[in-house]
C-alpha cells in the first residue's frame, strides 16, 4: 500500500494522492529535459559522461541521483 494515498487519520485521501503526483510528474518532465539539454551541450563540445550526472532542485531542494 502507498502511504500517501492515506492521511493522518487512515482514511483514503486519493485528491491529495493525485495532487502530489502530478506535481512529481512535472519535475521528472523537468529533470528529463534538464538532463537531455547537459547531453547535448556536453555532446556539441566533444564530450561524454563517464558517471553519474547529480543535480539539484532549486525549488524543491531534492536531490537527484
Amino acid at each position: 500500500m502507498c502511504s500517501l494515498k492515506y492521511n493522518d487519520e487512515h482514511y483514503r485521501d486519493e485528491t491529495a494522492y493525485k495532487a502530489i503526483r502530478t506535481i512529481e510528474k512535472d519535475d521528472t518532465k523537468r529533470l528529463k529535459a534538464a538532463l537531455k539539454a547537459a547531453r547535448a551541450a556536453l555532446d556539441k563540445f566533444g564530450f561524454d559522461t563517464a558517471g553519474r550526472i547529480i543535480l539539484i532542485d532549486r525549488q524543491t531542494g531534492k536531490i537527484y541521483r
